[in-house]
């Protein structure tokens, strides 16, 4: 049994890849900004209709396990590097303000050190960073 991407398995990952470059990139910053969940980014995963995959051709799938987890491996790694980025991010914002701010940065006083902290434990908890 062969493992390797067939053609429309490679149409299907380089589909996900042009979608994430094209349309998520640009807009990453913004979803963040106004924590609002982008429900077209939804959609337009709907209309490309990658949800439907792994079903039959006769219901519009491609009727292959293995291209569905062509499409979640896919997603799955677009998380990943976003999480990555966010932690990397957390962490050195938080470690320059508490070099800012000295002691006080790490003082009951002042909320950095938790925020440090916190940045410190999400890259623990949710893996590392060292890819």
């Amino acid at each position: 049994m062969s493992f390797a991407l067939d053609g429309q398995q490679l149409q299907i990952q380089a589909l996900l890849r042009r979608v994430a470059r094209e349309k998520v990139v640009p807009r990453a910053d913004e979803i963040d900004r106004t924590a609002v969940y982008p429900d077209d980014m939804f959609e337009l995963l709907r209309e490309l209709g990658l949800f439907a995959v792994p079903f039959p051709q006769s219901h519009g799938g491609t009727g292959s396990t293995h291209s569905a987890c062509v499409v979640v491996e896919e997603l799955a790694t677009l998380a990943a590097m976003a999480r990555c980025y966010a932690s990397d991010v957390a962490m050195k914002v938080t470690a320059d303000a508490v070099q800012l701010f000295g002691a006080a940065g790490i003082s009951a006083d002042f909320p950095i050190g938790r925020y440090m902290r916190d940045a410190k434990a999400l890259r623990i908890v949710e893996g590392t960073n060292q890819i």
